[in-house]
């Protein structure tokens, strides 16, 4: 312990000793109390007492500001240091201002040690450019053990910009992208928007003025990928413009990130594509070549070709990977035409969805120009389209779609080029007949992909009236593979099960067959580890096929959620079958990872049980069946079978009750059944009722079966239905409606009439489609103000809004009773094309293009005319004679028959 002299006005008041006490001075006296310790150091001298005195204490309250997720805060530090004797006291008042205007005032400083008073400067009500926050502090009187004191009063101030838009910037991958930075801007911009940007180097972002206009010049549009030249630290400026006015509509801005990677093994040259150019004939083709590319995309993937015309330069070979700028690449158009020069350098790129180079390919353009005479005029007038249709007896074809259709006595041929160039026949040539041939009316033909195929319209006396061409579009099915039912030569021991891969003979699976209230189950689980062995063994898009056999009315295949997961990754494609039924499922519509989140996130996927399951119908299954057919006036072929898919995770259980696209069932047709009576297999509901989805009666090892599409899962019966209506007897659509009654899609008007040519409403066409592409009715309130859901249409527009079939009028009204207008109902059918997976398989043209041929091209609304133009081009819209489509006149009941039918016929579900 340590020991002092205290003295008190200069004279000794205690000596070697730890403390002493001072009474309390008389009014007006002054002490001064001081420590010495044995070494003769000196204590601060104590000054308490006498007349009171102001003491300034400057500096000590100080405006402090700092950000806090999309707003600031303001508020005072600093603080009086306090002795062994007492602490100050604190007080004083804020006021807070925004670009000078009073915000808050007397805001009350607390009174304790680093207390300190906040203000929340909130962001959300500010325009956006610059602003300034300032917090003022009004100082404070105080005392400390009877002396004044005053804390000097401050000021503070901040300069903020409030942006519209969100500028991230990241270092790009790779040393190809050394030099630049990665900008990603929230959020997108609007309809009719487009985003430009501007390097600012080190120098502060000059902000725009919203509404005001920018200097083209010094900015530049954003690339989709994001990537701009940029150093380390630059600034950069982001401006959302409109496209048609140029007007500033938000702003941001970010700093650059960007290092340099160190050079890898060198980028690789894109090549891949063979470019052959050719001088196309006809004097309207001066100045352009033709480019025929091999191979072409394919005819399923998202990526497309793009060139660009060098002219009398070098070829820029791109890298693999490379993005190309695709302000300087173009599309390359269906026919090859491109404005070209002879002898002009021409460089043809395929390119993927985000816009990297796949393969690269270049040629020499071949262009001469032709005199234009008064001679013959070359044949044109058809659009001819080409899709792929599916099934895999279709394989080795591509159905052809001509519109408009021939007139009077006409007829269509066609004549397949192979992989060379259509000779266009001139108007009033004769043609070889015995090298074209008439074009079947399903539109079907031998081709292989990428053929070059001529359609002409010739008159009665064989003459040329018009002529069109395209490109074949040919695919093979990617799971056409349906296995044989297998039966084992030699039977494996009853729990050791026989699985498919890709028709190969695998010991993969065990079988159990149990029995539980009346109910026999066999199920099959197959050993994942060497399932996975076989799947990387034989690469992506293979089949798998479980067989279960034996008497057991509810048969099961049981895969872990981790194989599925494998299986999706892979491309592969499950199916069950058992002695009467099928179900084929790509492991992709198992959508595993949502499957684990309805079942918790502690659920791991090697840990989750997916089973698909084929029953053979209850007693109350059977009996709603019968109830349903007495309702329906329909008579059941085959007894129902329910179809399940189901998850489990412990006690918990999901099931899959709606897929995103439509999954294949097959039923088999007992021996002794008229197969032609056969006109379409329903979904049993559980309140009775049946509805129609889309069947084919399909033959597999000789045998008949029914061929099911459903987006659902559910129970399936097959039925015949044959309805007559006495007003079709001699009616252009009476195999349409015919068919389409058949299946239940549509009805008669009473008394066994059809009403063919009587104009359909709007309700009643969403309630058509819904029922043509058995989609499940759906329930609950409507998005309509005018459809109620008692109304006997209100679960078909609910339907048909739920799955972006239509849309209502800006009002919130549908106008169920208003007389649809063909444009209306072809952009609906539009719409359910990309449902049946149609939309993907179809060549693209502009709409502009696909709807000149149409004399009446002009009166279809704008809104309607990509729909519109993708139904023509789909072969399911059709013009009503003399070239017209008439797009704003009603629709009959009897278009509406075919429109359907086609629709699902070149979707290939009937």
């Amino acid at each position: 312990m340590a020991y002092y002299n205290v003295y008190v006005n200069g004279t000794a008041a205690q000596v070697y000793g730890t403390t002493t006490n001072v009474s309390n001075p008389p009014a007006n006296a002054l002490y001064e109390v001081e420590a010495v310790d044995g070494a003769g150091n000196k204590s601060a001298k104590l000054v308490f007492g006498g007349t009171p005195s102001t003491t300034t204490i400057s500096g000590l309250k100080n405006i402090t500001f700092s950000q806090s997720s999309g707003f600031y805060l303001a508020y005072v530090t600093g603080a009086p240091a306090s002795s062994g004797i007492g602490s100050y006291s604190y007080g004083g008042t804020l006021s807070f201002y925004i670009d000078g205007a009073l915000h808050q005032e007397d805001v009350q400083l607390g009174s304790l040690t680093g207390s300190y008073s906040v203000f929340t400067f909130n962001l959300s009500g500010l325009s956006e450019g610059p602003h300034t926050l300032k917090a003022i502090y009004s100082g404070y009187v105080g005392k400390f053990s009877g002396i004044d004191y005053a804390v000097g009063g401050s000021e503070g101030s901040l300069d903020i910009v409030i942006s519209g838009l969100k500028v991230d910037a990241s270092d790009p991958s790779g040393a190809a992208n050394n030099g630049k930075t990665k900008l990603t801007v929230t959020p997108t911009p609007a309809s009719g928007h487009k985003l430009v940007y501007r390097n600012f180097g080190s120098d502060d972002v000059t902000l725009p003025v919203v509404g005001g206009t920018l200097d083209q010049t010094e900015y530049a549009e954003l690339p989709e990928s994001g990537l701009v030249a940029a150093a380390n630290g630059d600034h950069i400026g982001v401006v959302e413009i409109d496209a048609t006015t140029e007007n500033v509509v938000h702003f941001g801005q970010g700093i650059a990130v960007s290092t340099d990677e160190t050079e890898g093994p060198g980028p690789i040259p894109a090549s891949g594509l063979t470019i052959v150019s050719t001088d196309p004939s006809g004097a309207e083709n001066d100045g352009k070549t033709r480019l025929t590319v091999t191979p072409t995309p394919e005819p399923m993937s998202v990526n497309k070709l793009v060139y660009f015309n060098f002219g009398s330069g070098s070829v820029n070979v791109p890298n693999m990977g490379d993005a190309l700028n695709l302000s300087e690449y173009a599309d390359l158009p269906a026919d090859g035409l491109i404005a070209a020069a002879n002898g002009d350098k021409v460089g043809v790129a395929e390119i993927d969805a985000a816009g990297a180079v796949v393969r690269f390919g270049q040629t020499t353009a071949v262009a001469s120009d032709e005199s234009q005479g008064p001679g013959p005029v070359p044949a044109s007038g058809l659009t001819v389209v080409s899709s792929d249709p599916s099934g895999a007896e279709n394989d080795g074809k591509t159905r052809l779609a001509v519109t408009p259709e021939p007139m009077s006595v006409n007829k269509l041929v066609y004549y397949n080029f192979g992989s060379g160039n259509a000779v266009v026949p001139n108007v009033g040539d004769t043609l070889n007949l015995s090298e074209y041939a008439d074009l079947p009316a399903d539109g079907l033909i031998a081709a292989a992909n990428g053929d070059r195929v001529g359609v002409a319209e010739i008159d009665a006396a064989g003459a040329v009236v018009r002529f069109g061409q395209t490109t074949a579009v040919v695919a093979a099915e990617d799971d056409v593979y349906v296995p044989p039912i297998y039966v084992p030569s030699n039977p494996v021991p009853t729990d050791e099960v026989e699985v498919l891969v890709n028709g190969k003979v695998e010991k993969l699976g065990k079988s159990k067959t149990s029995e539980a209230g009346g109910l026999k189950t066999t199920t099959v689980t197959v050993d994942a580890a060497k399932l996975q062995a076989k799947l990387e063994a034989e690469g992506n898009n293979a089949v798998v096929t479980i067989p279960v056999a034996g008497q057991s009315a509810l048969k099961i295949g049981q895969l872990t959620g981790q194989l599925v997961k494998n299986m999706e990754n892979a491309s592969a494609t499950l199916i069950l079958r058992t002695d009467h039924a099928s179900y084929t499922i790509p492991a992709k519509q198992f959508n595993i990872d949502a499957l684990s989140g309805k079942l918790g996130q502690s659920a791991k996927l090697e840990d989750i049980q997916v089973q698909i399951e084929i029953a053979d119908p209850t007693a109350d299954t059977s009996a709603m069946a019968e109830q349903a057919a007495e309702k329906g006036a329909f008579a059941l072929v085959v007894p129902p079978v329910s179809f399940t898919v189901r998850a489990i995770y412990g006690t918990e259980s999901v099931e899959i009750d709606r897929f995103n696209a439509y999954i294949e069932r097959t039923i088999a047709i007992p021996d002794g059944v008229d197969a032609s009576k056969i006109t379409t297999g329903v979904i049993i509901d559980a309140d009775g009722t049946a509805r129609h989805v889309p069947t084919q009666v399909v033959v597999i090892d000789g045998r008949y079966y029914a061929k099911i599409n459903s987006l659902t899962n559910s129970t399936y019966a097959v039925v015949s239905h044959e309805p007559a209506f006495a007003d079709m007897a001699n009616h252009w659509a009476k195999a349409a409606v015919e068919d389409m009654g058949a299946r239940l899609v549509i009805e008669g008007t009473g008394g066994g009439r059809f009403s063919p040519d009587r104009d359909v409403t709007r309700a009643e066409f969403a309630a058509i489609v819904v029922r043509g592409l058995g989609l499940k009715p759906e329930s609950g309130a409507s998005a309509f103000s005018d459809v109620a859901a008692g109304e006997w249409y209100g679960a078909a527009i609910a339907t048909a809004s739920a799955y972006g079939l239509i849309e209502g009028y800006a009002d919130g009204t549908f106008r169920p009773d208003d007389k649809i207008t063909r444009e209306q109902a072809i952009v609906i059918v539009s719409k359910a094309m990309e449902i049946t997976g149609l939309q993907g398989k179809l060549s693209v043209e502009s709409a502009e293009a696909t709807l000149r041929p149409f004399k009446d091209a002009a009166d279809i609304s704008e809104w309607a005319q990509k729909g519109v133009a993708a139904s023509v081009t789909a072969g399911l819209a059709k013009g009503r004679g003399d070239a017209r489509l008439a797009p704003r006149e009603s629709v009959s009941r009897a278009e509406v028959a075919a429109l359907v039918q086609r629709l699902l016929q070149k979707s290939g579900l009937i």
